[in-house]
Formats: structure tokens, sequence, C-alpha cells
């Protein structure tokens, strides 16, 4: 599905048609040193395919989350189960989402079990100082098996020097599905007395075999709003640096159906479009010699999704909206779906899902000489999911569809705990 949206920040007006950039743009050749190779080398050094994004690039981004900015970078694709990435997976130059590896400061964010999910990215994009993607089987020799296709790390901010500084951001957006992407429901009156029907119910003459046009999955758009809300304060001494901060999002998709749908009184769409987003990092560095340093970062979101039924199957209101027939309407099927179930028993049903998820780790470097560096990397991940989807008692409020009118309830519940460590060391000229 086609996104447009409109993005309001500080008084700026920002139009993006979905975003695309040149990789080029991205890469910081010859002055960025990377990890993505044992020991930090320049991006022209290693020889390998790699992009090196870095916070001011973010910040010019017309990007409010780190899918978003993926999806600039070619060969990168990722795929979402709604309509804000809350269930996205990330493929690269067109392998499947077990094949990418996702670190957050060393920390694997896969899931272990089935890899799935792995763009629920525990940050926001003014938290990251840098991104380092890695294309090509290259990344197996380096991390393993899980980036047989490649890699993407994330390095998120450290603390400054000096006193606190304090940087506050707000945003409001807008958003909407552009129209004339659906192709239109096209019927015909196949006689008399059904043109007759038909006249009344779309209150105007139609005329047997007269080409009858309408849109019933664009019927259901409306403009959506997005509010972001996001603070962070850093600073420190040279004996420790931190770095804290807090965001909040909130959002309402372009997907309505709340108005012009007949309903008698009592009635009304339940499905939503929504996404509510809360996060606090916390990045801590302590130097207690110049030989040594430690870094603690932690991270938490609570994040909650609801979405119409959109699931690849006969009860997916997209799907019964496009295979409507206008010429099949009645006073209890406002679209003319053909079977199953019409359009408005479709929005009885909500799908939701609420995910809490916990990131944390801690890393030392120590320089014993000059040439030799030990590092050593201790991470958790632990991530809970609870989905789910309910067909309300007497959901066939149109008295059309026979399946399961009593009501239905499917409720799943999802942990997992990573844990990791790396304890590496580098020797150099």
């Amino acid at each position: 599905m086609f996104l447009r949206t409109v993005l309001v920040l500080m008084g700026c007006f920002l139009y993006t048609g979905g975003l695309l950039l040149e990789a080029q743009s991205l890469q910081y050749f010859d002055t960025v040193e990377v990890t993505t190779t044992q020991i930090p080398l320049r991006v022209s050094e290693t020889g390998r395919d790699i992009t090196v994004i870095r916070s001011e690039a973010l910040e010019a981004l017309p990007a409010s989350s780190l899918d978003e900015v993926l999806q600039t970078i070619p060969g990168i694709e990722v795929q979402s189960r709604n309509g804000f990435g809350a269930q996205g997976d990330i493929l690269m130059r067109g392998s499947t989402y077990t094949q990418v590896l996702v670190l957050i400061d060393g920390m694997k964010m896969n899931d272990p079990l089935t890899a799935h999910f792995n763009s629920n990215i525990p940050v926001t994009n003014g938290e990251i100082e840098r991104i380092e993607i890695l294309k090509g089987a290259s990344a197996a020799t380096l991390f393993g098996t899980e980036a047989s296709n490649g890699v993407i790390q994330i390095f998120t901010k450290k603390g400054q020097t000096g006193k606190p500084r304090f940087n506050v951001k707000m945003a409001q957006g807008f958003m909407n599905y552009p129209e004339g992407k659906v192709p239109d429901n096209v019927g015909f009156a196949r006689s008399a007395a059904q043109a007759s029907t038909l006249s009344t119910l779309y209150g105007r003459t139609i005329k047997p075999y007269e080409l009858i046009y309408t849109n019933a999955l664009e019927a259901l758009y409306e403009t959506g709003t997005t509010t972001q809300l996001s603070a962070d304060v850093s600073g420190g001494t040279s004996a420790f640096n931190y770095f804290v901060s807090a965001r909040f999002a909130d959002t309402d998709g372009p997907f309505g159906g709340q108005e012009n749908r007949g309903y008698l009184p009592g009635q009304a769409t339940l499905a939503t479009d929504t996404d509510k987003m809360s996060q606090l990092n916390v990045n801590l560095n302590i130097f207690p010699t110049e030989k040594f340093s430690i870094r603690i970062t932690s991270g938490f979101t609570d994040r909650a999704s609801t979405t119409l039924q959109n699931n690849n199957n006969i009860y997916a209101t997209g799907s019964l909206a496009q295979f409507s027939k206008p010429e099949r309407r009645t006073a209890n099927n406002l679209t003319g779906t053909a079977a199953f179930m019409t359009v408005n028993e479709s929005m009885q049903i909500t799908v939701g899902q609420q995910t809490k998820n916990y990131n944390g780790s801690v890393g030392m470097n120590y320089y014993p000489v000059k040439w030799l560096k030990l590092d050593a990397t201790f991470g958790v991940n632990y991530s809970n999911a609870n989905d789910a989807e309910l067909w309300p008692f007497r959901y066939n409020i149109d008295n059309f569809s026979g399946a399961n009118p009593l009501g239905f309830a499917a409720y799943s519940n999802r942990n997992f705990l990573a844990t990791s460590t790396e304890v590496k060391a580098s020797i150099s000229n």
C-alpha cells in the first residue's frame, strides 16, 4: 500500500511520497573508520560493500523511524505487517529475514527462535550515532551464519564532556493514502428491475447495462495523524559521560471507515489502525584509566498497535472491498461483496499487538600495550509480545456472514530472552 506523508516539524513543511536517496550521499569514504572488520579500518580499506550512515545524515532525512531510513538504502527491503513497522522483517539483496543480523552496540536483536520482527529496534533516529551496513556473504566470516547475507550494526550516541545539554523536539504529521492507485469496482444492472432497485440504493438513476463505478476501498480512507515528542540530555566529565533520551509517539493511521457506512443506531466501525510507542534509553561511559573504559547501555520500549483484519484471507477488509460488485449492493451489503462477509462486518474484527522490549549491554575496552586491544561485550535482550484477534459476539451486523456468528477470540503470548558474550583481541601495527 502506498503511503503519502506530510510532516510538520518546528514550523517547516516536508513532503515525501516515498524516500529515495542515493547510497553515495550516505557513505563517508576515507573519513570513517568502521567496525565491520575485526579491527577498525577506513571504508575504502576494507574491500567490502559497506554503507555508513552518520547521525548528521539521519537528521537530514524526512524519516521518523529506522524502518524508513533502511528503505532508502539500495538492496534493503523492509516487509511490514502493518502500517507502522511494528511487525517488520529486514531483508537484504533478496535474502530472507533469517540471513540478516541486526546489532545494537554489539547486542543481537534477532529473535533467537524465529529471527522474525528484527525491525523491533528499541532506539530512535535521534539516539543513533551511526549505522554500518555490510552487505554480502563476507559478513558471515565475522558474525556467523546469522549474517550470511549481511549485517546491520547500530551504534548509539555517547555523552559529551561538559555541562548538561538538553534537546527537545516536537513534531506533528499528517498522512493519507493517495487516491487513484486502486482500480474502481465496476458492474452493471442486468434487468430493468435490478436497475430500479440500484437507483434507489445509489440515489441516482441507473439504466440497465449502464456501467456503475465505485471504489469500495478508497471509501475507507481518511487523513491520519501522528504526534511525536522526544527529549535527551547529555554531559559528563573526563571520568564519565552520559546520554539519556526519551520518546513518545502516537499515530492514528489513514484507515477510517467511520463515515457513510449506513450503520444502524448502536453500530460503528471497531477496527482501527493506531500505534503508540514509548521509549527510554540510557548510555553511560566510564573511564577509570586512559587504557581502560566501560560502556553501559540500557533501553526499554513499550509499543501497542492495532490494525484492521488484513491477513491474506477471505475475511480481510481490503480484499472484500476490492472484490465487491456494485450491482450486488443491497440494503445490508453496502459495497456488494460476493461472499464470506460484508466490509462493514469485517470492520467489526479487531487485531492488536503489544510488545515490550528491554535490551542492555556492558562493553569493556582495554589497551595493555599500544598494539593490542582487548574487547569484551556482554548483552541481554528480552521481549514480550501479546497478540489478540477478536470477533465480537454478533459481529455479523448485516446478517450476511455465517462464520462464527457467536464470536471468536484468539490470543497468543510470546517471550524470548537472548544473551550474548563476545571477547576478542585486536592487534595492529
